[in-house]
C-alpha cells in the first residue's frame, strides 16, 4: 500500500511537508515524520477508514522549525488495539493542513 499526501494551503509557500510514515504497512507501531520551516502550533490525529478521529498525537503543542517525528502505537485514545485496516493521519498549523494515508496489518 503507497502512502499518499496531499497538503492545502493559501499560502504560495508552505512552512510544513509531511512523509510517508515508516514502516507502512505496519505493526505495532509507525513513526510520522513532519518538517516545519518556522515555529508553529500543530495538531495532529488518527482517523479510521469511516472519518472518526480515533487518536490525537498533538493538540496544538508548539514545535519549532526543523523535523519532528510521532509515534501511533496502533491504540486508540482509551488504548485498545485497533484492527488491522487503513487508517489517515491529519496535521494541522495555523496555515495548512495535510493528509496521509497508513495501514495497520495485525
Amino acid at each position: 500500500c503507497e502512502s499518499t499526501t496531499s497538503v492545502s494551503s493559501p499560502l504560495p509557500d508552505r512552512i510544513m511537508t509531511i512523509y510517508p510514515n515508516r514502516p507502512n504497512p505496519f505493526n505495532p507501531s509507525t513513526l510520522l515524520t513532519f518538517t516545519l520551516e518556522r515555529s508553529s502550533g500543530v495538531h495532529a490525529a488518527i482517523y479510521d477508514a469511516a472519518g472518526r478521529r480515533i487518536k490525537t498525537l498533538a493538540s496544538g503543542e508548539e514545535y519549532g522549525s526543523g523535523v519532528h517525528q510521532l509515534r501511533w502505537d496502533g491504540r486508540d485514545q482509551a488504548g485498545r488495539h485497533m484492527p488491522s485496516g487503513n487508517y489517515m493521519y491529519r496535521f494541522t498549523t495555523r496555515e495548512e493542513v495535510a493528509t496521509g494515508k497508513m495501514t495497520l496489518a495485525r
